[in-house]
């Protein structure tokens, strides 16, 4: 009688891009969860993200304290004036009152810059 057991197909892992790594990189930072809970919810590996990190941290690639962003028509009023809000930790930054795209780039990179160093 043969007692072994039966033998299923392992899976590739899945190979992440910079841009994804980096992304999980920030969310997992800014979530204040420990890698193995922010892994187990987003179906990721705890040691991916320490070794990420230290990748990260050894090439002297900086994390970005950035999510993205998506912008959309906001629900009252298309005429509405458009509005960015940027969380990072405990503290919000909302941006208002740009009457135009090139102008409201300018007040987020002075954000980044005078207010958040990077």
């Amino acid at each position: 009688m043969d007692k072994t057991t039966p033998h299923t197909p392992r899976r590739s892992p899945r190979r992440f891009s910079k841009v994804e790594r980096a992304a999980h990189l920030t969310s997992w930072k800014q979530s204040g969860q420990s890698a193995q809970g922010y892994a187990d919810e987003h179906g990721l590996l705890a040691g991916n993200l320490y070794a990420w990190s230290a990748r990260a941290h050894s090439r002297g690639t900086k994390v970005s304290p950035f999510v993205p962003v998506r912008l959309g028509a906001p629900e009252s009023s298309m005429r509405a004036t458009p509005t960015i809000t940027v969380r990072s930790g405990e503290l919000e930054y909302a941006i208002t009152g740009a009457s135009s795209s090139d102008e409201l780039v300018g007040l987020v990179q002075l954000l980044k810059r005078e207010v958040l160093n990077v």
